[in-house]
């Protein structure tokens, strides 16, 4: 699940860093405004790009294996 936090957060910046853990995203929105972007670049990775990704393996794989 990634983190999403308002950017007034980072007055506390040392629990922020308690929140989260090495090499995960944080996305930092502007009074709550930023959230809706942040789901619809979301549902675009888990709906739109992931399903072409594996098509498009599914494809290459088909094409290039000797059966």
């Amino acid at each position: 699940m990634p983190n999403i936090k308002p950017i007034s957060d980072l007055r506390n910046y040392n629990e922020v860093l308690r929140d989260i853990s090495a090499g995960e995203p944080v996305f930092l929105t502007k009074n709550g405004r930023g959230l809706e972007r942040i789901i619809r670049y979301l549902y675009e990775i888990l709906f739109i790009r992931m399903p072409q990704l594996f098509a498009f393996y599914k494809l290459r794989t088909n094409h290039t294996s000797h059966e």
